[in-house]
């Protein structure tokens, strides 16, 4: 069994590992550098100059909601949803885990109410305003969503669309039409006294 010297360093381990061979050991000997740097070779370094071509684009953002004092109509939205939530719950998680946990792990206390400001304003209308306006999971809107604005439909009526005013005869509604222009100066009609000056 070979046993190195006591001067031997990690620099002369190969020599002293295959003393039959100039170079030393095949297995063990420095290997020299085949790439010096990206100045000597800007090709080898290529592959860590990664760019993305295709940027995601960003999520639409949530709308700016002012703050407003709950209604009953609000608490009772908010009390219905709570139900749901404990109802809806089991369908993802195992009791186990909600026992431990809370159902607010399906749906949190913070979407909640941003359903309810939403529904208030009337930016709930379809799941894409749902998901935007929430950031819930989108799979999850897609499974749930429709009973979530059915839910708000039942506290919150659309509001039927408020017909055009038009002018009519029968409300006496008429527009003023604009008499010609009096000029100050000789009180004849057709100019007024600056417009000789312009």
């Amino acid at each position: 069994m070979w046993t190195p010297s006591h001067d031997f360093t990690a620099q002369t381990f190969h020599l002293l590992c295959d003393p039959t061979s100039p170079s030393g050991c095949s297995r063990c000997r420095p290997r020299s550098a085949t790439v010096c740097c990206d100045l000597c070779d800007p090709d080898a370094f290529e592959y860590l100059n990664r760019t993305s071509t295709d940027p995601k684009a960003r999520a639409p953002a949530k709308s700016s909601i002012k703050k407003f004092d709950m209604t009953a109509t609000d608490y009772n939205f908010q009390a219905a949803l709570f139900d749901w939530r404990d109802e809806s719950a089991p369908r993802k998680f195992s009791a186990a885990i909600i026992e431990d946990i809370g159902s607010h792990i399906f749906m949190s206390d913070e979407i909640i109410n941003r359903i309810i400001k939403c529904a208030h304003v009337g930016k709930l209308s379809s799941l894409s305003d749902l998901h935007k306006e929430t950031k819930w999971r989108k799979e999850w809107v897609q499974e749930f969503g429709e009973s979530i604005l059915a839910l708000a439909r039942q506290f919150y009526p659309p509001q039927p669309a408020r017909p055009m005013d038009s002018p009519s005869n029968d409300t006496g509604a008429t527009s003023r039409k604009r008499g010609p222009f009096k000029c100050s100066a000789c009180g004849n009609l057709g100019h007024t006294s600056t417009s000789f000056f312009r």
